[in-house]
């Protein structure tokens, strides 16, 4: 038997009551509950991280505290899964770029207006596409220019917005892997996100997508703008990283391995976690 919590008071205080005979697994999304839970280590049986970038900071926090093997051994991670669709390819003559995601100062949207604006300016063969509550932060003069969605709740509609983009662009200052660069991968579209905290464990520069490595937000918008310029003429380049991106979403983002690792954890049987 087990539990399984996280990032939650309440799976913190409960754990130190419950028997020793009963697994209890901490699930480890963010760095902001690091400090916080150190305090309950020696009541987790296992903490599984859903990105590498999580795991690295607490493994250095581990060592700097002296922590000793045992400790180690009870780290785990494991990707998220998402359901593969099966592959369509689809061929625009005017790349269709895309944004998922909320209106927070962490998404930095007004990096991604500029680009937009700039390549328009520069009669770019390339449209932009805007899912979620996204429009106070998009300067008024693109909005004309641009599809602003707003929130989409329908699957259905929400899968042919993903059907329907090339290129899915991300200007985070911070990110760990968002689930719309996993669907994305997916369905062999690239992505184009500036290079933070995770996003580098699964986007290889001119492999499997595009980063951006400037750090000033002037720079990020002239690297942005290039590298959507580079997709816009070179097809094949468009194709050949979708189609990385595809077999790196199969091999990483499988339902079966997740159910199994999670199988293996809770149930005590084998399995083969990954390190």
């Amino acid at each position: 038997m087990a539990i399984i919590g996280g990032e939650c008071i309440y799976f913190y205080k409960v754990i130190p009551y419950v028997s020793s005979t009963i697994r209890k697994i901490e699930i480890c999304h963010l760095n902001t509950w690091i400090r916080y839970s150190l305090a309950f280590e020696p009541e987790i049986s296992y903490r599984v991280f859903s990105t590498r970038k999580v795991m690295r900071d607490v493994v250095d926090l581990y060592k700097k505290n002296g922590f000793g093997k045992e400790q180690f051994d009870k780290l785990y991670f494991i990707d998220n899964f998402i359901e593969i669709p099966p592959l369509q390819k689809v061929q625009h003559q005017v790349m269709q770029v895309l944004f998922v995601g909320r209106g927070s100062s962490q998404k930095r949207l007004h990096l991604i207006g500029e680009i937009a604006l700039l390549c328009k300016q520069l009669s770019a063969a390339i449209e932009f596409s805007f899912v979620g509550d996204v429009a106070d932060y998009l300067p008024s003069s693109l909005h004309p220019f641009v599809n602003l969605y707003g929130n989409v709740s329908g699957k259905y509609l929400m899968e042919e917005i993903y059907q329907s983009a090339d290129v899915l662009i991300l200007t985070s200052a911070f990110e760990g892997l968002p689930l719309v660069a996993m669907e994305m991968m997916a369905r062999g579209k690239v992505v184009l996100s500036t290079a933070v905290d995770g996003i580098p464990d699964y986007i290889e520069h001119l492999k499997n997508g595009l980063l951006i490595y400037s750090i000033s937000e002037n720079e990020i918008i002239n690297e942005g703008v290039s590298l959507l310029r580079l997709l816009e003429v070179d097809k094949d380049l468009l194709a050949s990283l979708g189609l990385q991106a595809r077999i790196f979403a199969e091999q990483n983002f499988s339902k079966n391995n997740f159910i199994s690792f999670y199988r293996g954890l809770v149930l005590g049987s084998s399995y083969s976690a990954q390190s």
